[in-house]
């Protein structure tokens, strides 16, 4: 009888990362990403030092995760629709 194999197929991640428009996307999103991320952190450092006036009841580290989660949530559930 004859053994028949079926045909490799390259139908993974790698065969997105030979697509060259595809890599560049994908490394600005990561670079993107990496920064916001940085800045995040930063953020987090710088807030450590401050004192808040006495009126402001909220912590300045919850203000900025606000800050930061809101606007994903809001934004990012629309966007997805779109792209």
């Amino acid at each position: 009888m004859f053994s028949i194999e079926p045909a490799a197929v390259n139908n993974g991640f790698s065969i997105l990362l030979k697509n060259r428009n595809f890599l560049l996307l994908w490394i600005g999103q990561l670079i993107s990403q990496l920064g916001d991320k940085i800045f995040f952190v930063l953020m987090v450092a710088l807030l450590e030092n401050y004192s808040p006036p006495a009126g402001l009841a909220a912590k300045p580290n919850d203000i900025l995760l606000m800050a930061f989660t809101i606007p994903a949530i809001l934004f990012g559930s629309a966007g997805g629709v779109f792209v």
